[in-house]
């Protein structure tokens, strides 16, 4: 199984560290948890390093079940 740094979706070379700071982005402005989650920046080295991580993972886990196609939502 290939090991992506990085998956092509809708043309856009997405990084794990693009996926954990666009998480993190949207938790922050969730009306749920507005005021409580910090921003990317914000998060200490490992925080982030745990983010990516995680991001990663997902990125794995998008390869196995889409390895020889563009991930492009349906329809």
């Amino acid at each position: 199984m290939p090991d992506p740094d990085s998956i092509m979706v809708n043309g856009v070379e997405v990084t794990a560290r693009m996926l954990a700071e666009a998480r993190q982005e949207l938790a922050r402005r969730s009306p749920f948890n507005a005021g409580f989650y910090p921003t990317f920046a914000d998060l200490t080295e490992q925080e982030q390093r745990a983010a990516e991580a995680d991001a990663r993972n997902y990125l794995r886990a998008l390869v196995t079940i889409a390895p020889d196609r563009d991930a492009s939502p349906p329809g």
